[in-house]
Protein backbone atom coordinates (compact mmCIF):
# COMPACT_ATOMS: atom_id res chain seq x y z
CA UNK A 1 0.00 0.00 0.00
CA UNK A 2 1.41 3.39 -0.96
CA UNK A 3 2.02 6.03 1.66
CA UNK A 4 -0.77 8.43 2.47
CA UNK A 5 0.16 12.08 1.93
CA UNK A 6 -1.23 14.86 4.14
CA UNK A 7 -0.55 18.59 4.11
CA UNK A 8 -0.19 20.76 7.20
CA UNK A 9 -0.41 24.47 6.54
CA UNK A 10 -1.00 25.72 10.09
CA UNK A 11 2.24 27.18 11.51
CA UNK A 12 1.32 25.81 14.94
CA UNK A 13 1.75 22.15 14.13
CA UNK A 14 3.86 20.85 17.03
CA UNK A 15 0.94 18.80 18.35
CA UNK A 16 0.23 17.43 14.88
CA UNK A 17 3.88 16.50 14.38
CA UNK A 18 3.98 14.74 17.76
CA UNK A 19 0.84 12.75 16.91
CA UNK A 20 2.42 11.89 13.54
CA UNK A 21 5.56 10.55 15.23
CA UNK A 22 3.49 8.49 17.67
CA UNK A 23 1.52 6.82 14.89
CA UNK A 24 4.50 6.36 12.55
CA UNK A 25 4.68 2.68 13.38
CA UNK A 26 0.96 2.15 12.79
CA UNK A 27 -0.08 4.15 9.73
CA UNK A 28 2.67 4.77 7.17
CA UNK A 29 2.44 8.33 5.88
CA UNK A 30 4.41 11.18 4.47
CA UNK A 31 3.25 14.53 5.79
CA UNK A 32 4.12 17.66 3.84
CA UNK A 33 4.58 20.71 6.07
CA UNK A 34 4.24 24.03 4.20
CA UNK A 35 5.07 27.38 5.82
CA UNK A 36 5.10 30.20 3.30
CA UNK A 37 7.52 29.27 0.51
CA UNK A 38 9.24 26.62 2.63
CA UNK A 39 8.22 22.99 2.44
CA UNK A 40 9.32 19.79 4.17
CA UNK A 41 8.45 16.11 3.93
CA UNK A 42 8.06 14.38 7.30
CA UNK A 43 8.95 10.72 6.74
CA UNK A 44 8.28 8.10 9.45
CA UNK A 45 11.30 6.20 10.74
CA UNK A 46 11.03 2.96 12.71
CA UNK A 47 13.96 1.45 14.61
CA UNK A 48 13.46 -1.42 17.00
CA UNK A 49 10.58 -0.59 19.32
CA UNK A 50 10.81 3.15 18.75
CA UNK A 51 9.43 5.50 16.16
CA UNK A 52 10.65 8.85 14.92
CA UNK A 53 10.53 11.17 11.97
CA UNK A 54 13.03 12.33 9.34
CA UNK A 55 12.46 15.91 8.16
CA UNK A 56 13.54 16.58 4.57
CA UNK A 57 13.49 20.03 2.93
CA UNK A 58 11.69 19.71 -0.41
CA UNK A 59 11.54 23.27 -1.74
CA UNK A 60 14.13 24.95 -3.94
CA UNK A 61 15.55 28.51 -3.61
CA UNK A 62 12.96 31.09 -4.53
CA UNK A 63 10.08 28.89 -3.48
CA UNK A 64 10.08 26.64 -6.57
CA UNK A 65 9.03 23.12 -5.65
CA UNK A 66 10.96 20.02 -6.67
CA UNK A 67 9.64 18.23 -9.74
CA UNK A 68 8.71 14.55 -9.92
CA UNK A 69 11.98 13.81 -11.71
CA UNK A 70 14.02 14.97 -8.67
CA UNK A 71 12.31 12.70 -6.12
CA UNK A 72 15.09 10.14 -6.51
CA UNK A 73 17.61 12.52 -4.94
CA UNK A 74 17.94 13.84 -1.39
CA UNK A 75 20.31 16.09 0.55
CA UNK A 76 20.65 16.19 4.34
CA UNK A 77 23.07 18.28 6.42
CA UNK A 78 23.89 17.47 10.05
CA UNK A 79 26.06 19.32 12.59
CA UNK A 80 28.56 17.00 14.30
CA UNK A 81 28.10 17.36 18.07
CA UNK A 82 30.28 16.19 21.02
CA UNK A 83 27.98 13.25 21.80
CA UNK A 84 29.06 11.72 18.46
CA UNK A 85 32.78 11.67 19.35
CA UNK A 86 34.94 8.59 19.93
CA UNK A 87 37.94 8.31 22.28
CA UNK A 88 40.21 10.13 19.83
CA UNK A 89 37.89 13.15 19.65
CA UNK A 90 36.75 12.54 16.09
CA UNK A 91 33.22 11.59 15.11
CA UNK A 92 32.58 7.89 15.74
CA UNK A 93 32.27 5.80 12.59
CA UNK A 94 29.16 4.16 14.02
CA UNK A 95 27.43 7.56 14.27
CA UNK A 96 28.12 8.17 10.57
CA UNK A 97 26.87 4.68 9.66
CA UNK A 98 23.62 5.34 11.52
CA UNK A 99 23.13 8.63 9.65
CA UNK A 100 23.96 6.92 6.35
CA UNK A 101 21.28 4.31 7.00
CA UNK A 102 18.73 7.01 7.83
CA UNK A 103 19.57 8.96 4.68
CA UNK A 104 19.34 5.81 2.53
CA UNK A 105 15.97 5.04 4.12
CA UNK A 106 14.63 8.56 3.56
CA UNK A 107 15.81 8.66 -0.06
CA UNK A 108 14.53 5.19 -0.91
CA UNK A 109 11.28 5.55 1.02
CA UNK A 110 10.35 8.85 -0.60
CA UNK A 111 11.10 7.47 -4.06
CA UNK A 112 9.24 4.17 -3.52
CA UNK A 113 6.31 5.69 -1.62
CA UNK A 114 6.45 2.98 1.04
CA UNK A 115 8.66 1.59 3.79
CA UNK A 116 12.05 0.26 2.73
CA UNK A 117 14.54 -1.97 4.51
CA UNK A 118 18.30 -2.24 4.17
CA UNK A 119 19.47 -5.37 2.33
CA UNK A 120 23.20 -4.65 2.03
CA UNK A 121 25.84 -1.93 2.24
CA UNK A 122 28.80 -1.81 -0.14
CA UNK A 123 32.10 0.05 -0.10
CA UNK A 124 31.83 2.12 3.06
CA UNK A 125 35.13 3.94 2.61
CA UNK A 126 36.11 6.41 5.35
CA UNK A 127 38.45 8.57 3.28
CA UNK A 128 38.81 11.36 5.86
CA UNK A 129 38.29 11.76 9.60
CA UNK A 130 35.22 13.81 10.53
CA UNK A 131 35.59 16.26 13.39
CA UNK A 132 33.18 17.54 16.01
CA UNK A 133 31.83 20.96 15.02
CA UNK A 134 31.90 20.27 11.29
CA UNK A 135 28.86 20.29 9.04
CA UNK A 136 28.35 17.00 7.23
CA UNK A 137 26.22 16.90 4.08
CA UNK A 138 24.86 13.61 2.74
CA UNK A 139 24.15 13.64 -1.00
CA UNK A 140 21.91 10.65 -1.79
CA UNK A 141 20.56 9.40 -5.09
CA UNK A 142 18.62 6.37 -6.28
CA UNK A 143 21.04 5.09 -8.91
CA UNK A 144 19.29 1.93 -10.09
CA UNK A 145 15.98 0.16 -9.54
CA UNK A 146 14.90 -3.44 -10.01
CA UNK A 147 11.48 -4.92 -9.30
CA UNK A 148 11.44 -4.28 -5.54
CA UNK A 149 15.01 -3.21 -4.81
CA UNK A 150 17.00 -0.09 -5.52
CA UNK A 151 20.57 1.10 -5.08
CA UNK A 152 21.02 4.32 -3.14
CA UNK A 153 24.42 5.95 -3.52
CA UNK A 154 25.54 8.40 -0.83
CA UNK A 155 28.40 10.88 -0.98
CA UNK A 156 29.48 12.48 2.30
CA UNK A 157 30.94 16.00 2.28
CA UNK A 158 32.31 17.49 5.49
CA UNK A 159 32.69 21.25 5.93
CA UNK A 160 34.89 23.15 8.38
CA UNK A 161 32.71 26.15 9.22
CA UNK A 162 35.52 28.39 10.46
CA UNK A 163 37.96 27.67 7.62
CA UNK A 164 35.23 27.33 4.96
CA UNK A 165 36.89 24.21 3.59
CA UNK A 166 35.14 21.07 2.31
CA UNK A 167 36.36 17.48 2.04
CA UNK A 168 34.99 14.29 0.50
CA UNK A 169 34.94 12.12 3.61
CA UNK A 170 32.95 9.05 2.67
CA UNK A 171 31.09 7.24 -0.10
CA UNK A 172 28.95 4.10 -0.04
CA UNK A 173 26.10 2.24 -1.74
CA UNK A 174 23.00 0.87 -0.01
CA UNK A 175 20.70 -1.76 -1.50
CA UNK A 176 17.19 -1.03 -0.20
CA UNK A 177 14.08 -3.17 -0.65
CA UNK A 178 10.56 -1.75 -0.66
CA UNK A 179 8.10 -3.66 1.53
CA UNK A 180 4.32 -3.57 1.95
CA UNK A 181 2.27 -3.61 5.16
CA UNK A 182 2.91 -7.33 5.61
CA UNK A 183 6.68 -6.93 5.24
CA UNK A 184 6.80 -8.54 1.81
CA UNK A 185 8.77 -7.01 -1.10
CA UNK A 186 6.65 -4.74 -3.27
CA UNK A 187 7.16 -3.17 -6.68
CA UNK A 188 8.98 0.16 -6.88
CA UNK A 189 8.44 2.91 -9.48
CA UNK A 190 10.54 2.86 -12.63
CA UNK A 191 13.49 5.21 -13.02
CA UNK A 192 14.65 6.58 -16.36
CA UNK A 193 18.15 8.09 -16.19
CA UNK A 194 18.26 11.29 -18.25
CA UNK A 195 21.53 13.11 -17.65
CA UNK A 196 24.99 11.78 -18.40
CA UNK A 197 25.68 11.51 -14.66
CA UNK A 198 22.49 9.53 -14.06
CA UNK A 199 23.27 7.16 -16.95
CA UNK A 200 26.79 6.63 -15.60
CA UNK A 201 25.41 5.87 -12.11
CA UNK A 202 22.92 3.40 -13.57
CA UNK A 203 25.64 1.59 -15.53
CA UNK A 204 27.99 1.50 -12.53
CA UNK A 205 25.16 0.19 -10.34
CA UNK A 206 24.56 -2.64 -12.82
CA UNK A 207 28.25 -3.55 -12.66
CA UNK A 208 28.19 -3.47 -8.84
CA UNK A 209 25.11 -5.73 -8.86
CA UNK A 210 26.97 -8.22 -11.06
CA UNK A 211 30.02 -7.98 -8.80
CA UNK A 212 27.92 -8.70 -5.71
CA UNK A 213 26.60 -11.86 -7.35
CA UNK A 214 30.13 -12.98 -8.24
CA UNK A 215 31.36 -12.24 -4.71
CA UNK A 216 28.41 -14.15 -3.29
CA UNK A 217 29.48 -17.18 -5.31
CA UNK A 218 33.09 -16.84 -4.14
CA UNK A 219 32.01 -16.57 -0.51
CA UNK A 220 29.92 -19.71 -0.93
CA UNK A 221 33.10 -21.46 -2.13
CA UNK A 222 35.03 -20.17 0.87
CA UNK A 223 32.38 -21.44 3.29
CA UNK A 224 32.73 -24.92 1.76
CA UNK A 225 36.49 -25.08 2.37
CA UNK A 226 37.43 -27.88 4.76
CA UNK A 227 40.73 -28.97 6.25
CA UNK A 228 41.76 -32.12 8.10
CA UNK A 229 42.99 -32.04 11.66
CA UNK A 230 46.77 -31.93 11.61
CA UNK A 231 49.36 -32.93 14.16
CA UNK A 232 49.71 -29.81 16.34
CA UNK A 233 52.21 -31.54 18.64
Amino acid sequence: MAMRSDTLRDPHTIRGIREFVNRAGERPAVINLSLGVWSWDLIPWKLGGGAGVIIVRTDLPGGAMQTQEMEHQLTMTVLMTPDMANFSGNVHGGAILKLLDQVAYACGSRFAGTYVVTLSVDQVLFKEAIHVGELVTFLASVNYVGRSSMEVGIKVITENIAKRTKRHANSCFFTMVAVDDTGRPTKVPSLSPCTAAEKRRWKCAELRKQLRRELGGRFDEIRKVTVSDGNCG
